[in-house]
């Protein structure tokens, strides 16, 4: 969650010191156009992949390079989230690991098993069935 107005800072600090999963504050902010210093954990690197040089090693190099001020451009930023993070994308990310998950998870678990168990969704089974391609 982003307190303020990341429009309006030059730049967001991302120390996270846990395996950070994914980090939407920083697409958030990226897409305000407010570039994100983060330490290397989790899935900055994927996230900010675009922009290596925004990456740190350390709490010190992340202030160094504050001082500095040498940040990409506000639309670069907001041009490489457009780019990358869109909601179709998303989606198709999502569509594909549930795919693998329930592909694998009826291989190994329910192979000629006759009733294999429902899928629990808040999507009507039909709808869930369609998007996810199922029999």
């Amino acid at each position: 969650m982003l307190y303020g107005s990341p429009n309006v800072a030059e730049c967001l600090l991302f120390p996270v010191a846990w395996e950070e999963p994914f980090g939407l504050v920083m697409v958030e902010a990226m897409a305000c156009g407010t570039p994100v210093l983060a330490l290397r954990k989790g899935a900055v690197p994927e996230v900010l992949r675009g922009f290596p040089q925004l990456i740190c090693r350390s709490l010190d190099e992340m202030a160094r390079k504050v001082e500095q001020r040498r940040f990409p451009a506000p639309e670069a930023l907001r041009r490489y989230v457009k780019r990358r993070f869109t909601n179709a994308k998303m989606t198709d990310g999502y569509l594909k690991v549930y795919r693998q998950v329930l592909s694998s998870w009826e291989r190994t678990t329910f192979s000629g098993t006759k009733n294999p168990p429902k899928l629990c969704s808040a999507l009507p089974a039909e709808e869930l069935e369609r998007i996810l391609c199922l029999p």
